[in-house]
């Protein structure tokens, strides 16, 4: 995809299957959509949680499915 992180939203996160989706803050073709994450592509000590702002990367997975990767914390706004 691009270089430039994303931001979103934690819509929704499921603990018990460390798995979660994140909506874009952005409006377009590839962020209609939630974007899959697991808690295994998140940042070292990042903690998800619904409703927490993110930044992200999206990838394909191996079913060619677009993810996001390297979630963490949101920068802070200026």
């Amino acid at each position: 995809m691009g270089t430039q992180k994303s931001i979103g939203t934690i819509h929704r996160y499921f603990v018990d299957k460390g798995y979660g989706f994140i909506r874009h803050r952005e409006k377009g073709a590839i962020h209609d959509s939630e974007k899959f994450f697991h808690c295994s592509q998140c940042v070292s000590g990042f903690v998800p949680v619904e409703g927490k702002e993110v930044a992200f990367n999206l990838v394909y997975n191996k079913d060619n499915r677009i993810m996001a990767v390297e979630v963490e914390d949101a920068p802070e706004k200026r």
